[in-house]
């Protein structure tokens, strides 16, 4: 008997603003290769529904449950490789200035593609393994103003490197609950804690101050909860 299975696209891949994108099709690839799943592909996005990936499944080979899990683990494998930066700069007036522009991106280490248009958006993938966000960020800074896209604004501070652990408000510094026991979000506040005390090792962010800790159902009144919390308060 077949079956369909049908995951947002940014649901597996959350830095990916397009179904064109390359890392829809080596998502694509990777899902083809698993037995007892006979065809693959992208439903575009509408005004209505978002990008998904659709997947024809033979549920006498494989159960769906265990489709969707892999399609998670490739979606998170090929996110930990590539990484998308999506900012707007000034100075970019015209067609040509922007493509030189990108095309100058392009030449750079780690840069697999980039792109840019006249209105100043800036969109470039890179291999995590070769450069880094904030590596970028600099060179296009170089160049004029930056700014995470007003178009995407949460995505574009992933983009830039805001939320990593360099970054100005780093997010998730233990990993979230993507990598840990699901408590309540009492882990929030154990590495809000650690960050605050200064004893988080590597995860450590520099000079941590003031921590925000959030979870739903809350620890404090078990519905959605935040606790402000603040070194030596």
């Amino acid at each position: 008997m077949a079956h369909d299975l049908q995951i947002d696209l940014d649901v597996l891949l959350p830095e990916v603003d397009s179904e064109r994108d390359r890392c829809v099709d080596r998502l694509v690839e990777s899902m083809r290769r698993l037995g007892g799943v006979n065809e693959v592909h992208v439903v575009v996005a509408t005004e209505a529904h978002p990008a998904t990936l659709c997947l024809h499944i033979d549920a006498g080979s494989v159960s769906l449950s265990a489709v969707r899990d892999r399609a998670r683990a490739a979606g998170a494998e090929i996110s930990s490789r590539y990484g998308h930066a999506l900012w707007r700069i000034d100075g970019l007036t015209h067609a040509v200035r922007a493509e030189t522009f990108a095309s100058a991106l392009r030449r750079r280490h780690g840069v697999l593609d980039a792109s840019a248009t006249a209105d100043g958006l800036v969109r470039i993938e890179y291999d995590r393994s070769a450069t880094s966000a904030a590596e970028l960020a600099n060179a296009v800074r170089s160049f004029g103003p930056l700014r995470a896209s007003d178009t995407t604004p949460a995505r574009g501070n992933v983009a830039s490197g805001a939320t990593a652990r360099g970054g100005s408000i780093p997010v998730n510094t233990h990993g979230g609950f993507l990598s840990e026991g699901y408590v309540h979000g009492l882990n929030h506040v154990a590495e809000a804690v650690s960050q605050l005390r200064r004893t988080a090792g590597a995860r450590q962010v520099p000079d941590a101050e003031l921590a925000l800790s959030t979870a739903q159902p809350g620890y404090v009144a078990g519905s959605t909860a935040a606790l402000v919390l603040q070194r030596g308060a």
